[in-house]
């Protein structure tokens, strides 16, 4: 399983399965990492194997959404594709919660990201069209596999936390809690 993702930037890299532990309530951070930036996804549950799937098939290729956040160690993203390819494998830092939704329920609902109980960020659903869009252009790279995941940056990296310290990341969807992590550096 891997972890395909559309970046802000139009791009598409492909995270590893270590990146994603579901049942950790604390993320440390390795050392030498200093800051820390986030970004909003929508991912989507890919359902059967495709490539070169042309934008009107793509919703065949997806049987369930969520929306999470993506890590990096701000500071080991350099100009050079090796410090942004490092950046984006450190165990842990794919936030994609599960139980994941219904397709029914794209398009409408609240999502909601909070940093220690501040606002971070508020999406107020996002249509079937971003992630058919990204399946079309991400199979046209990559061969993907029952069982990857999808995942849509909805905006450009900005910084979680630089320094020293910890912060409390919490979504939510449509009311309901869908997780609560603890960052630590």
């Amino acid at each position: 399983m891997n972890i395909i993702v559309a970046t802000h930037s139009g791009h598409f890299i492909t995270r590893p399965d270590t990146t994603w532990k579901l049942n950790l309530e604390k993320i440390y951070l390795p050392e030498g990492v200093s800051s820390v930036s986030w970004t909003p996804v929508l991912f989507a549950h890919i359902s059967r194997p495709g490539k070169g799937v042309e934008v009107r098939y793509a919703r065949r290729y997806f049987d369930a959404f969520g929306y999470g956040v993506l890590l990096y160690p701000e500071n080991w993203i350099s100009a050079s594709e090796e410090g942004f390819a490092c950046a984006s494998c450190v165990d842990a830092t794919s936030i994609l919660p599960a139980p994941l939704h219904s397709l029914d329920a794209l398009g409408s609902g609240l999502f909601r990201l909070t940093a220690d109980g501040q606002p971070l960020f508020e999406c107020d659903g996002m249509p079937a069209s971003v992630l058919e869009e990204a399946v079309a252009g991400a199979s046209s790279y990559i061969l993907m596999r029952t069982g990857d995941f999808l995942a849509v940056e909805l905006q450009p990296r900005s910084t979680l936390l630089a320094g020293p310290g910890s912060v409390r990341l919490q979504g939510n969807f449509c009311g309901n809690e869908t997780f609560d992590k603890n960052i630590i550096l």
